[in-house]
């Protein structure tokens, strides 16, 4: 029989189960949900079949969507070693749980569901602990809070005693922690009006509860997050570097790790840099990233550094 085993935390899981569930249903297999119940404390309802092989396969990131759509499947899945944190497998399971029956279910099981359209609430999420050389930083989370008009601002994290969450109680010192255990966290950080993601699925999974919310994260960079990019979903707003126009040539030193760029190219480089000097990057030859030092008194801001997807 196929079966979901506990690789990861509840984000890990949930974004797993659900995964399976989708293949599961298509294709009429029995499984075995690790967190099963919980998960249903949601709303959502894990799909079990009848049908169970003698032989199993492998299923990857690579291979999901072929099992998803091929007409007959002869064996059970061993599912647990990926994530299934793609674009395209998260973007499925998104779109899932926006289907009207499924969402109904889940605000229906919801105890903060009085709290749906009825607040100006913003809920930041911060993810620490193991997790926090991945964090965007505590400029990330107030220029984005800067950008946003609320009400009531809520703190989720792992870690309360961080010197970020406890700056930001500093500077909004009527901003409340919430301290529910996981699936209440989940459900009560959906209700919220604006909601702001760090990264990791327990962050990634807040936002694709939020119906009726406006959600932000940050940009997904490969070379520098553990997973994949989960959180590119279609009307989420992604807060990242600005965009910039070059007023004038710049003939950088490439030893010195130094950008080279002609008048009228476009650099990409964070706002709250100091100095004459910022770092930033441009698309190269071949569509490569390009990073490096410039001079930014030669460049002129050309887009907010916030942007609808």
């Amino acid at each position: 029989m196929t079966s979901t085993g506990s690789n990861g935390r509840l984000g890990n899981q949930f974004i797993r189960n659900l995964a399976v569930s989708l293949l599961a249903e298509k294709h009429n297999l029995k499984v075995d949900y690790y967190n099963k119940d919980l998960i249903n404390k949601l709303g959502i309802n894990l799909f079990s079949g009848s049908n169970s092989y003698k032989n199993i396969i492998n299923l990857t990131d690579d291979n999901y969507f072929d099992i998803y759509n091929c007409d007959n499947l002869n064996y059970n899945l061993e599912t647990n070693r990926h994530y299934f944190q793609t674009k395209k497998i998260t973007n499925l399971l998104y779109n899932y749980l926006h289907e009207d029956k499924i969402k109904s279910n889940i605000i229906e099981r919801n105890p903060f569901k009085h709290r749906y359209n009825k607040n100006n609430d913003l809920l930041v999420h911060i993810r620490l602990t193991d997790a926090e050389k991945f964090n965007p930083g505590f400029k990330y989370y107030i220029n984005a809070i800067k950008k946003i008009n609320f009400d009531t601002l809520y703190i989720s994290t792992d870690h309360k005693n961080n010197y970020m969450v406890r700056n930001l109680l500093k500077i909004y010192p009527k901003s409340e922690i919430i301290d529910f255990e996981e699936i209440h966290t989940f459900q009560f950080a959906s209700t919220c009006k604006h909601i702001i993601l760090s990264h990791g699925s327990f962050s990634a999974t807040i936002g694709y509860l939020s119906f009726f919310s406006d959600v932000y994260y940050p940009e997904y960079m490969p070379d520098k997050i553990w997973h994949g990019d989960m959180f590119s979903i279609d009307n989420w707003i992604k807060l990242g570097p600005s965009q910039y126009i070059t007023s004038y040539p710049f003939a950088g030193k490439v030893d010195q790790s130094q950008l080279v760029f002609a008048a009228g190219e476009v650099i990409y480089a964070n706002d709250d840099q100091s100095g004459d000097w910022w770092w930033g990057s441009k698309v190269g030859p071949g569509g490569t990233n390009v990073k490096g030092w410039f001079p930014h008194i030669y460049v002129k801001k050309i887009i907010p550094d916030f942007k609808l997807i």
